[in-house]
């Protein structure tokens, strides 16, 4: 791509605003894009009655009826015949293709208008967002959905903090625990995401049970001796529950 020179720079200073585009770049050896961007970039504007000679300007402004929805619009050029780009579309795809068809909610059974474009591309019609969630929450909850595992997201949002994988699964199995004992008939204290020795305090009227629990895990030598080592009431039980897989559980006892 060649410099411009001064000579040329001067040229379009001269007479790029009163010369159509195409003659100015002959003349100067150029694309006619060429010489629109440097006079762009040296901020100049162009006359637009020199630049299109052929177009005519000065057209009847009366209000027209658009083609489309009959609504009353001043045209800005005298090629326009309708008053918006939503117009503009309907008149090229078809007018019919956005006519509303009834048809009824998927879950309140009201009777909705959607064009049929809308209709084909969902299995399910619903008037609004609440109808929607209503119908997710009867059914798409738990077992009904296909994607249901078990209560556990295997989502791996990141390596720490509430929202990683291994949190929330450890949450999962600590309150399957808490759950198995308070069917027993213990009262059950949970320290939900602490990082102390103790997941669970089990209690009853004859014992105490303090309970780690973990899954396919288990205790390493520093967290077992401060197991074993921490001091509590002659009737507490320690003991670590381990869930191997969902459903079998190992109970060791210190």
């Amino acid at each position: 791509m060649k410099k411009w020179t001064i000579q040329e720079i001067n040229l379009i200073k001269e007479i790029y605003p009163v010369t159509p585009v195409k003659d100015l770049a002959k003349r100067l050896n150029r694309s006619e894009s060429s010489v629109n961007h440097k006079a762009f970039r040296l901020k100049i504007k162009a006359i637009r009655e020199y630049h299109f000679p052929d177009w005519d300007f000065k057209w009847d402004k009366t209000p027209r009826k658009c083609l489309v929805c009959g609504k009353e619009f001043i045209p800005t050029r005298k090629e326009y015949y309708v008053c918006s780009t939503k117009c503009g579309t309907r008149s090229r795809k078809g007018i019919t293709a956005y006519k509303k068809v009834s048809i009824k909610c998927n879950f309140c059974r009201k009777i909705i208008l959607k064009t049929p474009y809308r209709i084909k591309q969902s299995k399910l019609n619903f008037c609004d967002i609440k109808c929607f969630a209503a119908w997710k929450q009867e059914n798409q909850k738990k077992d009904k959905n296909p994607n249901w595992k078990g209560g556990i997201s295997f989502v791996n949002r990141g390596r720490a903090g509430k929202g990683s994988r291994h949190y929330r699964k450890g949450e999962y199995y600590e309150r399957k625990a808490r759950k198995e004992l308070e069917s027993e008939g213990y009262y059950v204290i949970r320290s939900g995401g602490s990082k102390g020795i103790w997941d669970l305090v089990a209690i009853n009227k004859n014992e105490i049970r303090l309970i780690q629990v973990k899954s396919n895990s288990k205790p390493g030598p520093k967290e077992r001796k401060n197991m074993e080592e921490f001091e509590s009431p002659s009737n507490a039980i320690k003991e670590f529950w381990r869930y191997y897989g969902r459903n079998k559980r190992i109970i060791v006892k210190f």
